[in-house]
């Protein structure tokens, strides 16, 4: 099987056209086509279930599949803009933008390790036996760390 690689790049760029003014309309925007994308990237490698044409988790339109781009999508913009901000020279050297060039500089280290904890402490919830493998049952904490 030939594997289906994601350009994450076009995302971001659709992200930004969409208009980062209102972020969650614009991921909303680029969401059920990655969605797609994920389900024939993961179709290309593993061999899936399917039950009357449909790929249960997997069809685009699934919370689950849904919620999967999402997250890949808000994770990677937060990293790439970060990430470009703290090492663009025009951003670092306007004058205008002096506390927030600090601050991006000061929050890169935090970004990818915060995000990485959450979905640590998320599967801590999702592998407890003991709380019905339910969030609402269970306190589950992380903290923003380098």
């Amino acid at each position: 099987m030939a594997s289906h690689r994601i350009d994450i790049a076009k995302y971001l760029a659709k992200l930004e056209c969409a208009g980062m003014h209102q972020p969650l309309d614009a991921i909303q925007a680029c969401a059920s086509e990655l969605a797609t994308e994920i389900r024939s990237s993961l179709m290309s490698k593993e061999n899936v279930e399917i039950i009357n044409g449909q790929v249960p988790i997997l069809e685009p339109n699934s919370c689950e599949c849904y919620m999967w781009a999402v997250a890949i999508l808000a994770s990677a913009w937060s990293e790439w803009v970060f990430t470009a901000k703290s090492n663009n020279p025009n951003y670092q050297n306007d004058s205008t933008k002096h506390e927030a060039a600090t601050n991006v500089k000061l929050a890169l280290p935090y970004v990818k390790p915060s995000i990485e904890a959450a979905m640590l402490k998320a599967k801590e919830i999702g592998d407890c036996k003991d709380s019905n493998y339910r969030p609402e049952n269970i306190s589950v904490e992380f903290e923003i760390t380098k």
